[in-house]
C-alpha cells in the first residue's frame, strides 16, 4: 500500500524567493527579500537587515576585508562597485562613524585639492 502525504513542506533547498551567490573567498551570500544571510564553507556566519541603510554599508566593508570580491558583492546586492569603492573610502578616512553618519569622501578629496592650490 503507497504511503498517504499527510504535510506537504516545501523542501529548504527549493528556490522559495532566495538566491545564493558565491561572492569569492569561500564565501556565499543568501538574500532573501531584505535579508541577507552570510556563509563561510556552508556554516552560518551572520544575518544582517539591507533595509537598514548602516547595517548595510558595514556588512558591507565587512564582508569584502574577508575576501569577498567587489565586484560580486556589487552583483548580489545590486549597486555598483564604485558604491563599495565609496564605503571604503569612507571607512579608511572617517572609520565607522563616516559610514553611520553618511559622510562622503568627495568632500574631503575637494577640501584636499583646495588646501594644495592655496599651499602652491
Amino acid at each position: 500500500m503507497p504511503e498517504e502525504v499527510l504535510f506537504q513542506q516545501e523542501s529548504a533547498t527549493v528556490n522559495s524567493g532566495q538566491e545564493s551567490y558565491g561572492i569569492g573567498g569561500d564565501l556565499v551570500l543568501t538574500i532573501c527579500g531584505q535579508t541577507a544571510m552570510l556563509y563561510r564553507a556552508s556554516i552560518y556566519v551572520r544575518t544582517v537587515d539591507l533595509a537598514d541603510k548602516i547595517a548595510r554599508r558595514m556588512f558591507i566593508v565587512e564582508i569584502i576585508a574577508e575576501g569577498a570580491m567587489k565586484s560580486r558583492v556589487a552583483q548580489a546586492l545590486k549597486i555598483s562597485r564604485q558604491t563599495i569603492d565609496n564605503y571604503l573610502a569612507i571607512k579608511e578616512y572617517f572609520g565607522t562613524e563616516g559610514l553611520a553618519r553618511g559622510y562622503s569622501v568627495a568632500e574631503v578629496s575637494a577640501q584636499k585639492i583646495t588646501e594644495k592650490r592655496d599651499f602652491l
